[in-house]
């Protein structure tokens, strides 16, 4: 992954003799036609889980547990006829930052959740939290992040940066179809 990322121009990615994505690295990192090309792609690998989609007072809001964010409309403008159902929300680790070190903080996008293990790399330091269903998430944090297992942390998740892919096909709910060179077929 790292190779074809770094030295190709467009990159296939298959999963079980199908071709899921056919794209140039950037774009596939930033706008996976699905479930697989999102976790495939990346390291640590997008946190992916399950959320209870919502309206309240015109925005959209995707929640599950403690959990609760207010998606951006523009992000997710796409997600109106799926209020009241559930969707699978993505989140890459450098879309969730631990708050003492973040800048966009507001109402809406901030979670609090538990340190289950901080693993300091030198320049960054990756924080493992509890899920809202118990599986684990990774977010990035500053190295000089105070927070230590089994303290209550508040996440930021920069909430432009969400992805929502839906549970039964694990096709990208906010990507343009048409915008992918190739999604989804047989190679």
């Amino acid at each position: 992954q790292t190779e074809a990322m770094t030295m190709g121009d467009r990159i296939a990615v298959m999963n079980v003799g199908r071709l899921q994505q056919l794209d140039t690295p950037q774009r596939l990192y930033d706008h996976p036609a699905n479930r697989f090309v999102a976790t495939f792609i990346g390291s640590p690998s997008m946190n992916v889980f399950m959320v209870d989609v919502s309206s309240d007072d015109g925005r959209i809001v995707a929640s599950a547990g403690g959990f609760r964010l207010v998606l951006p409309l523009g992000r997710v403008g796409r997600l109106t006829p799926y209020v009241g159902k559930k969707l699978l929300l993505g989140i890459r680790p450098e879309h969730m930052q631990v708050r003492e070190f973040a800048e966009t903080a507001h109402e809406g996008n901030v979670v609090r959740m538990p340190v289950e293990l901080v693993e300091p790399l030198g320049a960054e330091t990756l924080i493992h939290v509890a899920g809202p269903d118990g599986e684990t998430l990774v977010a990035r944090a500053d190295p000089r992040t105070r927070a230590h297992r089994g303290d209550m942390i508040e996440i930021v998740v920069d909430t432009q940066h969400v992805h929502v892919f839906d549970p039964t096909t694990e096709e990208s709910l906010i990507l343009d179809p048409a915008s992918v060179a190739v999604t989804t077929g047989v190679a």
